[in-house]
């Protein structure tokens, strides 16, 4: 009844609203609308619209990319109400989270298998733990709090959207009811059409809804648990956290998946991180306390998992404002005290920007947070850990990586914003690039508009033919290699593929899908999964490539001309979907431009079920074919990772709900003996396909793991098909069951052996005596020290380790050199690296001064300049000395010190070549100029310093220079500008022309053409008819800018060449003259023909022969006017000439023209023979061209 009378006022409404917008001035309120939009679309949109978003001005300052509107909600009702709100909401989306856990009471079902509940997890969670210390407190922390805060921001957004489809004008949307009602549905667990209905005088609700832990929680993470005990409490801490920690991976246990690595596992099981309050964020400070460590203050909120333990949000004592600046969009960013910054630090300092993109950092956080990006940016390399918060980053960013904020793709970002600092560091660092997500752009929030006109001109594919066409009765299909993927997709957006930038892109950017289905599934690599899209066909546009691109407005509006490359293509493509609403583009494939043509499925259970069904089918198929076809080794990993009882996907299945018949599995099982039997009948030589599916799906886990009869068979045809590969990559070689053995081993150890490393390493394992114990060491190496092996690698250290080469003593000096400086070595380097260590003194002393000079200097060592380094510093002397001269020299002349460099700075100081007058001209240089150099500078520098007269009055000639003129000079050209200064006497007259130069032909000389330009000024003879000259040339277009900034300075030589012209205007008359005729003359050909044409007798006659030439259609080249025009002045019977090159067959027409000199010397060859015959018929030799060469 309750049901039936909601359902009634729901179908009221509806029929009242339709109703009412049947209204003239509701129709000519759309057409504002659309006029609205249509302005809109002409100005540019801040990312935190300042409109409706309550941040400060300094945060304002930092977002300089503006790809769309993220307000902040909360600043539209009052803060005190907002933060109450916020709370309720938090202790709503705990209560509901759906988190699997095996029950404490009762742990096993009937049938003996895991009982698995999902419901009052934290409660649960808080008994086990309050059942020990009654007064104990448990919350919730870290990134845990921050996904559960971007779920709300998220519900607010979505909200929002819905409400602007809806409204007619922006301004009929209610943002303080908006939020308000939002807030409610969240508190209460409603969806948006479950609004309460009243009976009476009360409220009768909805049973609230469950949420599901991949839509709360971050994907891939650990579920971060703080627990704050009582005073009192006197008990065992650690065991109550281990006995928590238990309770949270209980299903990770109980489904046998604990070797598993992949982030899917942790969305779809928790992974408890429990510990204690006060020593994590809380008073006890002593020990690695995060809020000691200093970043992102967001990360020290906890919430409390039920009432039991409070109802709102704990925040550090000294840090009670963090709530307060979350309500104004601002994010505090602390200063670490460890200097450098850790790198892992600055990135999950970022990450709340992609999860709540409404925020920015507060003014002193920027700062601070600014200048450790610039601090990564210089470094070497970032760390492996660093690498692993970027792919934590990407993967919980919501709204399309908070539509593509920090995008290593999008161009124009302002050097000094977060993004644009994120950007730069991407382009130093390939691991810290952050993809570009494909966007959604709802179509109904178009109102109509037809943007470009493409609809009216018909350039638009009517949407029923492209689905009849181009998909699979509305389908679409997009295949990925990895579940994961699938998650990141749910979350956060697909991801666009990009030519030379993002993926493989050979027909243009987009997301590649297909109407077939095998076609999606050939990208899955046989481990992954294909989506099935739905498209969206209300206000769908549609454009097919290869027709669109003749059409004569297409044509025009990009400037289509001839072949396009790959780059124009990607850019004509973006535009397209950015500012014509282009949703679909066809080339080879249908590419979507726009997340909103398709519908993703929005739960992982939804598209795992999808992809068990495709295998099943795939199954039966075979089963039923009484040919017995070859099986792939694709359908057969697919097979088992799906159905098979083993396979890691089935027990994912089983906690989803998704059940798998006891026939399908047994059919799996048969299937899969069929597949070992024929590929032990074949030849497996370049079968690697074959070896990585045998491996991973069954020798990976051990034979102790196949116990049944049938298993046991499978195990045993299965190795023999293993080793039947290794003997075919050894040349058909037989080899022991043990080399086999030892093989296996490797790889179950995490040693990765590729098939082209096989046969050398083959007689390097035959003589191993102790193969676990080899493994055993290289694990401990890798654990410790993180030796960095490869493939070809593992011979060498198997070899090493044999020979005892790896001492204790080395294997200690690894693990403290990685322990305490972060410094990894790799295998190449370890062969190299042993015999150093047996020349130095005293290494544990020279890793002491490694670490000292990293944390006082902040130079990354690298791994590949440790060798060199290390005898180096075995000679010093006194290093707090040097380490104290290379801060100074750093700090007051910016002394840029890179790893390859530290070697020999400290060589240059121990060698006192680094003198105080030397320290002080540094000093003085950075100071005055701003110039910093390098190491590599000053090594060359100082030679020339002892050569100089005056260093002082030079430094003041460069700083003078750049004050007066603008050059940027930089430490790299510095040594040969100190030298040509030296030289100077009159620098005001240099100055001078300089700036005539630049204000008369726009022509502003970089740093690196000082040293050409200055003595050239000195020498040159008319300077300003040089200059005119040059002026004149640029406006007919004979000068590009690549010739003015090449760094061979090609300018210097035109100044030379023009010093060199007898009749001044003579030079520029003929070049205008010959551009009249239809000869381009441009840069390099320009220099050359300044000789030639400061001496033609007649240019009128030249023009007119070239003309003559390009009518008959015979090209001329640029390169070879040198030699050309002195010929054709004095060539006499041009047209003569014409005609016999005309009468000749094409090809050998062809192969003439495109010879070197090849015209120039028809034309001479020609003039001869007409020179012959008039002589022949009695011409007077005066009036011949026979002297033509």
């Amino acid at each position: 009844m309750r049901h039936f009378i909601y359902l009634l006022f729901s179908l009221c409404g509806c029929s009242l609203l339709a109703f009412a917008v049947e209204d003239n001035t509701e129709v000519s309120s759309k057409n504002n609308r659309k006029e609205e939009l249509q302005e809109k679309n002409k100005k540019p949109v801040h990312f935190q619209d300042p409109a409706v978003a309550s941040n400060t001005a300094s945060a304002s300052d930092q977002a300089d990319f503006a790809p769309a509107v993220f307000p902040n909600y909360f600043g539209f009702i009052p803060e005190n109400e907002a933060l109450a709100l916020m709370n309720k909401s938090i202790a709503s989306v705990l209560s509901r989270l759906q988190i699997p856990y095996i029950d404490p009471a009762q742990p096993t079902n009937a049938d003996g298998s895991p009982r698995i509940k999902k419901d009052v997890f934290f409660i649960t969670l808080e008994g086990i733990i309050k059942r020990v210390d009654p007064g104990a407190k448990v919350y919730i922390s870290g990134g845990v709090v921050r996904s559960i805060l971007g779920y709300v921001y998220k519900k607010l957004y979505h909200e929002h959207q819905r409400a602007l489809v809806e409204a007619v004008n922006m301004s009929d949307v209610d943002m303080k009811a908006l939020v308000q009602n939002t807030f409610d549905r969240i508190i209460d667990g409603r969806s948006r059409k479950e609004e309460p209905i009243m009976l009476h005088d009360s409220y009768s609700q909805l049973p609230a809804k469950d949420i599901d832990m991949l839509t709360a929680l971050g994907i891939g993470n650990d579920l971060d648990i703080l627990v704050k005990f009582s005073n009192n409490f006197t008990g065992n801490k650690k065991a109550i956290m281990d006995e928590a920690t238990d309770f949270i991976n209980s299903a990770e246990h109980a489904l046998g998946l604990r070797d598993d690595t992949s982030s899917l596992k942790k969305s779809i099981v928790p992974i408890g991180d429990v510990k204690d309050y006060d020593t994590q964020v809380g008073t006890d400070r002593s020990g690695k306390n995060a809020v000691t460590q200093g970043g992102s203050s967001l990360d020290w909120l906890a919430f409390p998992v039920s009432v039991a333990s409070g109802n709102t949000m704990l925040m550090p004592t000294d840090y009670q404002e963090i709530m307060k600046h979350f309500m104004k969009g601002q994010l505090d960013y602390i200063q670490s005290p460890t200097t450098p910054t850790p790198d892992k630090q600055t990135i999950r300092g970022l990450r709340a920007l992609l999860e709540l993109p409404f925020l920015n950092y507060t003014a002193n956080g920027f700062e601070i947070i600014k200048a450790e990006l610039e601090a990564l940016i210089a470094k070497g390399s970032i760390s492996f850990l660093a690498q692993e918060q970027i792919g934590k980053m990407i993967r919980n960013a919501r709204f399309e990586g908070a539509k593509n904020r920090f995008s290593s793709s999008i161009p124009g970002l302002s050097a000094d914003s977060i993004e644009g600092l994120v950007h730069q560091m991407a382009a130093k660092h390939s691991s810290a690039k952050i993809p570009e997500f494909m966007v959604k752009n709802d179509p109904a929030l178009r109102h109509g508009i037809d943007k470009g006109g493409f609809a009216k001109a018909g350039i638009l594919m009517p949407v029923d033919a492209f689905i009849k066409n181009h998909t699979d009765n509305g389908i679409l299909y997009h295949g990925t290699p990895d579940f994961t993927n699938v998650l990141n997709m749910i979350r956060n957006g697909m991801m666009l593929s990009i030519d030379k930038k993002q993926g493989i892109a050979a027909y243009g950017r987009g997301v590649y899908t297909d109407q077939t289905r095998s076609t999606a599934e050939s990208y899955t690599q046989n481990t992954g999964v294909v989506l099935e899209l739905k498209v969206q066909e209300k206000g769908l546009r549609v454009l097919d490539w290869q027709t669109a691109r003749k059409n004569l407005e297409i044509i025009s509006l990009f400037d289509i001309k001839g072949a396009l490359s790959n780059e124009k293509v990607d850019m004509i493509f973006e535009k397209l979907a950015s500012d014509y609403d282009i949703d679909i583009i066809i080339t080879r494939f249908p590419l979507i431009q726009n997340a909103a043509a398709i519908t993703l499925p929005k739960k992982s259970r939804d598209i795992l079920k999808l992809q068990i069904q495709h295998v099943e089918n795939n199954l039966n198929a075979h089963m039923q074919n009484e040919l017995k076809p070859a099986i792939e080794a694709r359908e057969i990993i697919q097979c088992f990772n799906y159905l098979h009882p083993k396979g890691k996907c089935v027990k994912f299945s089983s906690l989803l709900g998704i059940a798998i018949s006891e026939n399908t599995k047994q059919q799996a099982t048969a299937l899969l003996l069929r597949y070992l039997q024929q590929r032990n009948a074949s030849s497996l030589r370049y079968e690697h396909d074959v070896a990585d599916a045998v491996y991973s799906m069954i020798l990976s886990r051990g034979k102790k793991d196949w116990n049944t009869q049938e298993d046991k068979e499978i195990y045993a045809t299965a190795l023999k098909v293993y080793k039947k590969y290794i003997e075919d990559c050894n040349k058909n070689k037989s080899v022991s069951d043990e080399l086999v053995a030892s093989i296996i081993a490797l790889k179950n150890a995490g040693i990765t052996v590729f098939p082209g490393d096989l046969e050398n390493l083959i007689p390097v394992l035959d003589k191993v005596t102790n193969i676990n114990k080899i493994i055993e060491t290289i694990q401990e190496l890798q654990k410790e020290a993180d030796l960095q092996i490869l493939s070809e690698d593992i011979k060498d250290v198997i070899t090493l380790l044999e020979s005892g080469a790896i001492t204790p003593e080395i294997k200690q000096t690894l693990k403290s050199l990685k322990e305490k400086t972060g410094i990894a070595i790799s295998v190449d380097v370890l062969q190299t690296f042993i015999p150093v260590l047996d020349q130095v003194t005293d290494i544990g002393k020279i890793i002491e001064t490694i670490q000292e000079l990293q944390e006082k200097t902040g130079i990354a060592i690298s791994v590949d300049h440790l060798q060199t380094l290390i005898p180096v510093l075995d000679q010093v002397t006194d290093i707090g000395k040097i380490i104290e001269t290379i801060q100074e020299l750093q700090k007051e002349a910016g002394l840029q010190i890179l790893s390859k460099d530290i070697q020999d700075v400290i060589t240059l100081l121990e060698s006192g070549a680094i003198t105080p007058e030397i320290k002080q001209t540094l000093k003085s240089l950075k100071e005055k100029t701003g110039i910093a150099i390098s190491v590599d500078n000053l090594q060359t520098f100082i030679p020339v310093l002892d050569q100089v007269t005056d260093i002082g009055k030079i430094i003041e000639t460069i700083q003078e220079l750049q004050e007066k003129t603008g050059i940027a000079i930089s430490g790299d050209g510095l040594t040969w500008i100190v030298s040509v200064l030296d030289q100077v006497t009159d620098i005001d007259y240099i100055i001078e022309k300089i700036q005539s130069l630049k204000e008369k032909t726009g022509i502003a000389i970089s740093g690196n053409q000082l040293t050409w330009i200055i003595p050239v000024l000195g020498k040159v003879t008319d300077i300003d008819y040089i200059i005119e000259t040059i002026r004149d040339l640029k406006k007919e277009g004979c000068i590009s800018s690549d010739f003015i900034s090449n760094d061979l300075n090609p300018l210097k030589r035109l100044f030379l060449l023009l010093d060199k012209v007898q009749n001044k205007k003579k030079v520029t008359k003929n070049i205008s003259k010959l551009r009249e005729a239809g000869v381009e003359i441009i840069d390099h050909a320009l220099a050359r023909l300044v000789p030639v044409l400061d001496k033609v007798t007649n240019i009128n006659e030249v023009a007119s022969r070239i003309a003559r030439l390009l009518k008959a259609g015979i090209s001329i080249s640029n390169g070879n006017l040198n030699d050309l025009i002195p010929v054709l002045d004095k060539v006499t019977n041009i047209d003569e000439i014409i005609e016999k090159l005309n009468t000749l067959p094409p090809a050998e027409k062809d192969t003439l023209l495109n010879k070197k000199n090849g015209l120039t010397n028809f034309l001479v060859q020609h003039s001869q023979e007409s020179a012959t015959k008039e002589r022949a018929d009695g011409v007077t030799e005066g009036d011949t061209v026979a002297s033509v060469k």
